[in-house]
């Protein structure tokens, strides 16, 4: 017995995040760990998906759908570290569920379902994005990924996001312009494909993040990022993960580990947006 399968990108937190215009919005980070999710048309079997995605499928076909399906997720993104887990979860189970039934895959329809659930990441989108991860009124797209690399680290701990966006956040006004600087310097370094222009906005982004939620050993990151000529630091904005911006991995994931940053790992910067994984052979009961 065979399975439709789609693939939906993880993130690595975000490359900017902060007030823009009156709201919050993030600039995706897609990289290059995905979740899938499979499905059987036809089949009674229970489905293997979290609650969160449960909802946003039963949003779009009801608790009883007219064709029976059945649909699990899998993957290797890590949860509560602002790895957009749930929307890669949500976005890759939606999909091919909207496909196995004939019926399209709108990306905006998608993350509009995923924004019932609770606030969904911009790697729902082709490319990399700008969008409000809160109300989605906010969508941007602003260009094809950079061929980048990602080493992080995760922190430790971890982050409740729906409790975290709950928080109404008062912005100064030197925070908000710090953030317009940040956002400016992303937008230009992604459409002018230059990443240390890429790489100050994103490390900008990161410094006003830590008036936010601050990570341990991120002044050490920032030391190690000159250290290594890194274009500059990523983090995840309401989690734990931290990492270097680079376009060369040898010797990266020593460079965090020896200086006590803990075990790192390394990821390509990907266009968002999910993937067809064809048909698969379908092992599970």
């Amino acid at each position: 017995m065979t399975s439709l399968a789609v693939a939906a990108p993880a993130a690595c937190g975000e490359l900017f995040q902060g007030p823009i215009e009156g709201r919050t919005i993030h600039v995706s980070c897609p990289v290059s760990v995905f979740n899938l999710a499979q499905v059987l048309l036809d089949d009674d079997r229970p489905w293997r998906v979290g609650e969160k995605t449960r909802a946003a499928i039963e949003a779009v076909f009801g608790e009883k759908p007219k064709r029976r399906f059945a649909v699990r997720v899998t993957g290797g993104a890590k949860t509560g570290i602002g790895m957009a887990s749930s929307t890669a979860d949500i976005a890759a189970a939606l999909t091919v569920a909207l496909k196995a039934n004939g019926r399209g895959a709108d990306q905006v329809m998608v993350a509009k379902a995923a924004l019932g659930v609770e606030p969904t990441d911009g790697t729902i989108f082709s490319g990399i994005a700008a969008f409000d991860h809160r109300s989605g009124r906010y969508l941007r797209l602003l260009s094809r990924a950079p061929r980048l690399f990602i080493t992080y680290v995760d922190t430790g701990g971890s982050v409740d996001t729906i409790r975290f966006n709950r928080r109404k956040l008062k912005y100064t006004t030197s925070q908000k312009r710090r953030a317009e600087k940040a956002f400016c310097l992303v937008e230009a370094g992604l459409r002018q494909g230059d990443p240390a222009i890429l790489g100050a906005g994103a490390t900008l982004s990161a410094e006003l993040n830590e008036e936010v939620l601050p990570k341990p050993g991120f002044a050490r990151l920032l030391e190690v990022a000159r250290e290594q000529a890194a274009y500059g630091v990523v983090v995840a904005h309401s989690g734990t993960v931290m990492g270097l911006l680079h376009e060369r991995p040898a010797g990266m994931t020593d460079a965090l580990s020896v200086n006590g940053l803990g075990p790192a790992e390394t990821v390509a910067l990907i266009d968002g947006g999910c993937r067809y994984a064809g048909h698969m052979a379908t092992a599970w009961r």
